[in-house]
């Protein structure tokens, strides 16, 4: 069985968490892909996750606040409640997250074999 990511961990206390708090954990990955300048991840990302691109299509220069309500309001599960859970799961199977992952596997590996 996969050993559970420091996200992955987290997000088990989703009903510990207030509100900003889970907003803070939805935006986070999003955030990290735009402060990276990294529009092309953050697309791909945002397909992995099954947002409707077509509202972001819509919207091509969307302010901060717009930008964030189309995130959040992909993975509100009700009012005040954000699917934190949900998100972590997008950033644990994200393909490029898992390649990463396994290569930093294969290399620790290599080095206690040595």
């Amino acid at each position: 069985m996969p050993k559970k990511s420091a996200k992955s961990k987290a997000a088990k206390q989703n009903d510990k968490l207030t509100v900003q708090e889970q907003k803070n954990w939805v935006l986070a990955v999003y955030m990290d892909l735009l402060e990276n300048d990294d529009l092309d991840g953050f697309i791909d990302f945002s397909k992995h996750a099954g947002l409707d691109l077509t509202a972001l299509s819509q919207c091509p220069k969307c302010r901060d606040d717009q930008l964030e309500a189309w995130i959040l309001g992909h993975y509100r599960i009700s009012k005040g409640r954000y699917d934190v859970d949900r998100v972590v799961n997008d950033f644990d199977t994200y393909p490029p997250i898992v390649a990463r992952i396994e290569e930093l596997k294969r290399e620790h590996a290599e080095k206690l074999s040595n």
